[in-house]
């Protein structure tokens, strides 16, 4: 029989497909959809194309075409009253050095500067409630950039689903490191979080080979339970660096 931990260990390494959108410059930009399928369940879903198609044909929904709204037909019926939806988790990173002024509170107070800015990053996670559309001859996911995306946003999975998510988001990270080489990657959640973000933040020390140092104010606006994540092995990172200010 398999013990707690290696069900825990089993859980936490497992990891959804993902698609990196947008590489290179000042934001990189990976994506990943879950689709929601009967009884409320969720399932790792392509992102867009024939796959989605596929996907959905194993699941006894054969797309045969569209309404009048890019609303995909299923097995020859409009299902408008019950579209196809699911979830869209975006993970994003951008670049602290082309965006002083957005972080001057954080190289004011601490003992960056100089040529650190730019091996520093703000790391975003976003989950976007998401229909599947028609558009351009493809199936893809359509959602509002500011639909979902609240610090509790894997209150509607399970504890399997969630950690999958988590885990996923590690990996991404991990990639992002290996290419990027960061000295530090600036995390945190809304002022009012309640604390799911932060835990999921909190995975990508450990499996990052970094440091988690904590940041006793917002270095920037809107942003609370903020931490550094860091690499930088030539220098240490002090967020109270200049003049001892609180």
């Amino acid at each position: 029989m398999k013990s707690f931990r290696g069900h825990i260990t089993e859980v936490f390494d497992t990891t959804h497909s993902w698609e990196p959108v947008s590489t290179g410059g000042n934001h990189w930009i990976y994506r990943f959809a879950l689709a929601k399928v009967r009884r409320g369940s969720f399932l790792p879903a392509p992102l867009r194309g024939e796959e989605i198609v596929r996907f959905y044909e194993k699941q006894g929904m054969r797309i045969t075409g569209k309404d009048g709204q890019n609303r995909p037909l299923v097995n020859g019926k409009d299902i408008a009253s019950t579209p196809l939806a699911g979830a869209m988790y975006e993970v994003g990173f951008r670049s602290l050095g082309h965006n002083m002024e957005k972080y001057s509170e954080l190289f004011k107070r601490s003992n960056l500067g100089g040529n650190d800015k730019y091996l520093l990053w703000e790391i975003d996670f976003a989950r976007n409630d998401s229909m599947l559309k028609w558009s351009n001859g493809n199936c893809q996911w359509d959602y509002e950039s500011d639909s979902g995306g609240s610090d509790e946003d894997l209150g509607i999975m399970g504890g399997g689903d969630a950690a999958a998510i988590l885990s996923t988001v590690v990996a991404i990270a991990k990639e992002f490191v290996a290419k990027v080489k960061p000295m530090g990657i600036l995390l945190g959640t809304k002022m009012d979080a309640k604390g799911a973000r932060s835990r999921i933040y909190a995975g990508l020390a450990s499996r990052n080979n970094a440091r988690m140092i904590p940041i006793p104010y917002s270095p920037r606006s809107g942003m609370g339970n903020a931490n550094m994540l860091w690499f930088g092995k030539d220098k240490d990172f002090q967020p109270i660096g200049k003049e001892g200010k609180q």
